[in-house]
């Protein structure tokens, strides 16, 4: 004021209501200075952090116990980030998948196989589930957050019943009964003499297992040969994929 420079003072902050952009309100707790401003913000986690003045008053002072993806998961406190040099971590693409998965409406109503699907409420914490994640063994593959190897049937994310497995794994073992209508998994009808052919996919390309009189000849050929190739796949990644997924592969069937 008059040209004179005015000092903050604390008791010009603390217990003062901030808006933030996104999170909520927050509230002033302590003032050091203008770089270390402690808040509180108001709602049920209480997520306390330091910001600058600066920040508090456009409102960008970040809540990461806010819930910011789907409405349910949220960032977490801790040494794990989202991105790195302007790309998504790995922990963090697979971590968002499942939320996705398992909170999306709109991805549920594509894909009727996810209905039911949740992410247990400690993975709701995106730190969490990437301390799982990132110290897994086979981590930094490539490999696939698969829920329902190890537990067939599963529809909850939770370090109990997922594992990482090969691309190749889970592409493999995924069907989609969308696209099967009517008939069993693994089979086509011909127009042709009124016949059902039996057939699946390996790396993108169709292996055609005979034609047969009935549907449910047509499937059980199919069956045979898909649980007799995913054990085959068990030993070949025998060593490179868990103990337990080498079993889980060996009694796999098709169901």
């Amino acid at each position: 004021k008059n040209g004179k420079f005015v000092k903050n003072k604390e008791e010009d902050y603390v217990g003062k209501v901030f808006k933030t952009n996104k999170g909520g309100d927050c509230i002033v707790l302590k003032y050091n200075n203008s770089n270390d401003v402690i808040v509180r913000f108001i709602d049920d986690k209480a997520f306390t952090t330091s910001a600058r003045l600066v920040s508090l008053r456009k409102g960008n002072v970040k809540n990461f116990l806010s819930p910011s993806v789907f409405g349910v998961g949220y960032l977490g406190e801790g040494k794990y980030v989202s991105s790195a040099g302007g790309v998504k971590t790995p922990e963090y693409v697979a971590w968002k998948g499942a939320m996705e998965r398992g909170y999306c409406p709109k991805l549920k109503s594509k894909h009727l196989s996810y209905v039911g699907v949740e992410v247990c409420e400690e993975w709701h914490n995106f730190q969490v589930f990437a301390e799982w994640y990132v110290n897994h063994r086979f981590y930094g593959l490539g490999y696939h957050l698969d829920k329902d190897l190890l537990v067939k049937g599963n529809k909850v994310y939770s370090p109990d019943t997922c594992c990482l497995i090969p691309v190749e794994l889970n592409t493999f073992l995924n069907d989609n009964p969308a696209t099967r209508k009517s008939l069993p998994i693994g089979v086509t009808k011909r127009k042709i003499r009124n016949t059902y052919r039996a057939a699946m996919s390996i790396d993108n390309t169709c292996k055609y297992l005979g034609y047969y009189k009935t549907p449910e000849g047509a499937h059980q050929a199919y069956k045979k040969a898909k649980e007799a190739f995913v054990k085959e796949r068990a030993k070949f990644w025998m060593g490179r994929v868990e103990e337990s997924v080498v079993e889980a592969l060996m009694n796999w069937e098709v169901t």
